[in-house]
């Protein structure tokens, strides 16, 4: 299988030359087939058609050395923007007015195109010339998986303020006032004192009170981190594949010779008559007849000039089943 990647802004080279970038390539709506790669050169785009790339990898497309013109008129991309499918595909069943398949936006830089391998086979007596080979292409699809970023979603993490109450112990001072009477020895009254004069002595107290303050102090960290982790996942889907199944349907004129027929003739094979009757199957192929036999008839040597076709792996004679016995023919 001849495989194409073709890349967004790959170099696209004639020989050494190079003629300009890749940008887009278009598909056909029908047949899900990559038709034409769009190149901007200068200030300007052209298409070119897959048929004239001949590799494409590692951001270079080369195309074939005799495409001397490879660039196919400017590419009119409003042309190409704003078509729904039922709209393309009604333009592409006839002559599109934008002269091709409307341009998909492609979700990756890159994209696989697969070319099938040639297969050649002999060509039948039906076809071509002896000696001449017809080229049969075999095609299949394969799954190509990708990898693309993609947004999975977030992680929240939220700060809240909570309310609680605290008691914090602490140890305060204050003066208090002792009186204490005491006796003394009699004495008389010194000048100025007024042993009769009402008054108020006032003493002052002093003492400490809690004044309570709060302050933010960091009671600890949490630290975010990502990482990458792989996981292994199963892509499924459908896949087309083309089989090639050859039927060898031979069909002779007596009289037959062995270089016609005995490379056609299997052991097993049943033998009919030209009314399709059964007449047995096929035990031995000799240089000029064949041996058939039979559960209720014995067997029969056949010359081959009584096989009228050998097809759908099957003889058929040109003469009727219960005309065998009649034709003399030898046996075992």
């Amino acid at each position: 299988m001849d495989e194409l990647k073709i890349e967004r802004d790959a170099r696209v080279l004639v020989g050494e030359r190079e003629v300009g970038r890749v940008t887009h390539v278009i598909v056909d709506p029908q047949t899900k087939e990559i038709t034409q790669v769009v190149v901007a050169h200068g200030d300007r785009e052209s298409t070119i058609p897959i048929a004239a790339v001949a590799s494409a990898g590692g951001k270079t497309v080369r195309l074939h050395d005799d495409a001397s013109t490879p660039l196919r008129g400017d590419f009119a991309r409003d042309a190409f923007h704003g078509i729904d499918d039922r709209t393309a595909d009604a333009e592409n069943a006839g002559v599109a007015a934008h002269g091709g398949a409307p341009l998909r936006d492609a979700e990756a830089d890159a994209v696989i195109v697969e070319r099938p391998a040639a297969t050649t086979v002999q060509a039948s007596e039906h076809g071509s010339a002896a000696g001449e080979t017809l080229t049969v292409p075999v095609a299949e699809e394969r799954l190509t998986v990708g990898k693309r970023e993609t947004d999975l979603g977030a992680v929240n993490i939220r700060k809240t303020v909570t309310e609680e109450q605290q008691t914090v112990p602490v140890t305060l001072r204050h003066e208090e006032v002792r009186v204490e009477e005491v006796a003394v020895t009699d004495r008389p009254l010194r000048a100025g004192e007024d042993a009769f004069a009402e008054d108020t002595i006032r003493v002052a107290l002093r003492g400490e009170e809690a004044v309570v303050a709060k302050e933010a102090v960091v009671t600890g960290e949490v630290v975010i981190d990502k990482e990458t982790v792989a996981r292994e996942e199963q892509v499924s889907g459908t896949v087309r594949k083309q089989r090639v199944e050859v039927e060898q349907d031979m069909r002779v004129k007596a009289p037959a010779t062995e270089a016609d027929v005995r490379p056609a003739l299997r052991e097993g094979m049943p033998v009919l008559g030209a009314d399709d009757g059964h007449i047995g199957t096929v035990k031995a192929v000799r240089a000029n007849d064949f041996l058939v036999g039979g559960r209720l008839q014995r067997d029969v040597y056949i010359p081959f000039a009584a096989i009228g076709a050998v097809t759908a792996g099957r003889v058929g004679l040109t003469i009727p089943a219960a005309a065998v016995d009649e034709q003399g023919w030898p046996r075992p």
